[in-house]
């Protein structure tokens, strides 16, 4: 019996060596290359975190998760762990007077107000249109069930916010702190001679080159 769980002990103890080993390989700083105009990369650390950052104009981006070794395929597979539920958060809602609804977004960098797109479901059907430079969105009175919000600069997120009250004609919103945040998915990369190979969460397609910096 002792010699069986010595044998045990042992395994473990390889299978952990070569996990710190693996992680030590890969770790590191990982730059995307061969994309013009824009710059992206990957920060692999050895505790199986990571830190990813996106560059394109005027807009900056992040995201963070944790990766692992699948030993099978010989891949990288990195998910973002913590995600939000929605990115705008509702800060008021309340009956109006007049004929118009009125959907507001508010943020104190007043550039970023017009880029929001409205889907609002109503009883009879869907009203979709954008936010003005001053962040606002009308159309006319009735009952809502839900309204869609989508954040242009940043296309893949999308919310959708349930309407608790259908009589209520003014709805409020702002950004939520991490509506830039970048989610990763099944995001799979292969180590190539100078880095790794694979997909990107913003990107479509599945072969990007990320060469790791010395």
């Amino acid at each position: 019996m002792k010699k069986l769980l010595f044998i045990i002990y042992l395994l473990n103890l390889n299978t952990n060596l070569m996990q710190a080993q693996s992680n030590a390989t890969i770790s590191g700083e990982y730059q995307l290359r061969g994309v013009m105009e824009m710059a992206s990369g990957l920060l692999l650390k050895p505790d199986s975190t990571f830190e990813f950052f996106f560059s394109y104009g005027a807009m900056d981006r992040g995201g963070s998760g944790k990766w692992q070794w699948n030993e099978k395929d010989s891949m990288l597979i990195l998910n973002t762990i913590n995600r939000h539920a929605s990115d705008y958060a509702l800060v008021n809602s309340r009956k109006g007077s007049g004929k118009l609804m009125e959907i507001r977004i508010t943020d104190p960098n007043t550039y970023l107000l017009r880029y929001t797109q409205v889907r609002v479901h109503t009883a009879n059907g869907i009203i979709e249109g954008n936010a003005d430079e001053k962040g606002v969105f009308t159309m006319p009175v009735q009952p809502v069930n839900k309204i869609d919000l989508l954040f242009e600069l940043c296309p893949e997120k999308f919310s959708t916010i349930d309407v608790k009250d259908s009589t209520h004609s003014y709805f409020e919103f702002r950004f939520e702190p991490w509506i830039t945040d970048v989610y990763f998915d099944n995001v799979m990369l292969k180590p190539t001679e100078d880095g790794l190979e694979g997909g990107h969460p913003l990107l479509k397609g599945h072969t990007y080159q990320y060469r790791k910096l010395k």
